[in-house]
């Protein structure tokens, strides 16, 4: 098509030129995204081809030559290190409880060293037309199954939303764990909604005598960590007397204050403690050196702290497959809780996701508060593959607890791909 009969002409001015020149530069700006408006006036400049006529300076813009001039920075490789340690692994996926028969849920851990803690608190989230016919077990990696519901006469049908603390010492760490949900009798349907897994953040397992009377102290050092302590603060206890009433337990704080855990009593009898305690200790700074005191009030009775162990709720992950739209997009959620005050200005967001073109895709970090923060964005040069990469957000204007959401948008049609997890670090 042209408004010449017959062919093309030459034209000249700003008023045929500045649609010309504003279509490149929004194309180039789409190509190279992070490049500034004057780098790519310069690229434009800098690309074109030279006219000979004595009183034009600038060259004739060559679109090609200016996309081509230049590569978009590479995707960093992979590296498995950069993905943060979780506290809480999360798998989200909703499984229809069979009526009757038997449903497994996975998570894979990795990263940890030896055993599993002798804490590890496992949350169960299920809607059941009669729970008392559901039996609920976590199998670890080696097999060796945990029980943490059994079924009885007695419970009604409704929503089960349950935290429960396994002794799984006897387990290795690293593996896939399942949570296995059996409905023992026909005639009532369920949904598992999501579990997850709270491996303890900091431990010491070194046996402390207690004096008979006398108190002794068991210290943790807690680094990397800033600003106030959680107030849901979990502290994990395992000890062994051969009089628990003569027992008082209690944390001290970094800055010497004091939490109570357990008192004395006159009725309670020997035996082993294991007992996960939640404190309030946001009055007391996060880093620092938290010690677990245990006093025998009495004499006549003695015993041995075993171990104890300390869960700041500080980094997550959640291992759900989300197929992204195409187009469309698809969010994926992790809730955190205990966290007050403003989240990290230094916020980690590890992303593992798959796509058939990765540069249709746009990924952002949704605060609990809306607040959308950017993490990548479109590309035209983007092939497709795996894009494992560890993105730092500046969210300390959002609030660290509530719900967090990783959004994965396709921005155009033709290629599909899936958000395999995400993990959260504060």
């Amino acid at each position: 098509i042209s408004s010449v009969l017959n062919g093309y002409d030459s034209k000249s001015g700003t008023s045929m030129a500045a649609p010309h020149v504003t279509g490149a530069l929004a194309v180039l700006k789409q190509t190279y995204p992070d490049k500034g408006i004057a780098d790519l006036e310069s690229l434009l400049k800098t690309t074109g081809t030279t006219v000979t006529e004595a009183d034009v300076s600038i060259p004739r813009i060559d679109l090609g030559e200016a996309v081509g001039a230049t590569e978009p920075d590479p995707e960093p490789e992979p590296d498995p290190a950069a993905r943060p340690l979780p506290s809480t692994i999360i798998n989200d996926t909703d499984l229809v409880v069979p009526d009757p028969g038997t449903v497994e849920s996975p998570i894979t851990v990795s990263g940890f060293s030896g055993n599993a803690p002798g804490a590890l608190q496992v949350s169960v989230n299920l809607a059941h037309d009669w729970l008392g016919e559901v039996k609920i077990d976590l199998v670890a990696p080696d097999g060796k199954a945990y029980a943490l519901k059994a079924p009885n006469g007695t419970d009604p049908g409704g929503t089960l939303s349950k935290t429960y603390t396994v002794a799984a010492g006897a387990s290795p760490a690293n593996g896939t764990w399942k949570l296995r949900v059996q409905d023992r009798s026909a005639g009532a349907e369920g949904t598992l909604d999501n579990w997850s897994l709270t491996f303890p953040s900091h431990q010491n397992q070194a046996d402390h005598t207690i004096p008979d009377a006398g108190s002794a102290e068991s210290p943790i050092t807690v680094g990397g960590l800033t600003g106030s302590a959680p107030k849901t603060l979990q502290v994990y206890v395992d000890a062994t007397h051969d009089w628990l009433g003569d027992l008082e337990i209690s944390l001290v704080a970094p800055d010497g204050r004091t939490y109570p855990l357990k008192s004395t009593s006159e009725t309670e009898e020997g035996g082993t403690l294991q007992k996960l305690y939640t404190v309030d200790a946001g009055a007391s700074p996060a880093g620092g050196t938290w010690k677990l005191r245990t006093e025998d009030a009495s004499e006549g009775a003695t015993g041995t702290l075993n171990g104890w162990s300390l869960t700041f709720p500080t980094s997550y992950e959640n291992q759900t497959d989300h197929t992204v739209p195409d187009p469309g997009f698809v969010e994926s959620p992790i809730t955190v809780s205990g966290l007050t005050g403003s989240a990290s200005a230094a916020t980690r967001v590890y992303v593992d996701a798959t796509h058939d073109w990765l540069g249709d895709l746009e990924i952002s970090l949704v605060a609990p508060d809306g607040r959308t923060y950017p993490l990548k964005s479109t590309s035209e040069t983007e092939e497709g593959g795996t894009i494992q990469r560890l993105f730092t957000a500046d969210a300390g204007a959002s609030p660290a607890g509530g719900t967090w959401k990783l959004r994965a948008e396709d921005a155009s049609e033709g290629a599909t791909g899936t958000i395999n997890g995400w993990s959260l670090a504060f």
